[in-house]
């Protein structure tokens, strides 16, 4: 039986750049698109698109998470919790009494995700 071809960590890294560029401008785009009737069916088709980048880094996270070996996915595991707490805390928060808008949340998790991975890394390296 062959074993399947393993995607490498720059096509991972390309898609995730791209579907956190896609998700802001398609967020736009559902703004200036959607109609005006809060009850139209077509409004609550475009107000999904945006959960398409985010489907998008979800899978491309997973599939590379699978190749990633021992050390390097407890580092993301713990980056992620890092990144999730502090957003929900945070900017979850902030997001609820300020009315600012979900892409915020969006972005500042992944934001933060990344500053988890640098110092964890930092930190096993020391």
């Amino acid at each position: 039986m062959r074993k399947p071809q393993r995607r490498s960590v720059v096509y991972t890294v390309q898609v995730l750049i791209l579907m956190v560029v896609v998700y802001p401008a398609l967020l736009v785009l559902v703004r200036l698109i959607a109609p005006d009737d809060a009850h139209s069916p077509l409004r609550y088709v475009i107000a999904i698109l945006p959960a398409v980048p985010v489907a998008g880094v979800a899978i491309a996270y997973v599939r590379w998470l699978r190749q990633a070996d021992e050390l390097e996915r407890r580092i993301q595991l713990e980056a992620m919790a890092f990144s999730a707490i502090v957003t929900i805390l945070g900017v979850g928060t902030y997001v609820v009494l300020t009315d600012l808008p979900a892409w915020v949340l969006f972005l500042s998790f992944m934001a933060l995700w990344l500053v988890g991975v640098i110092a964890r890394k930092m930190w096993l390296n020391r």
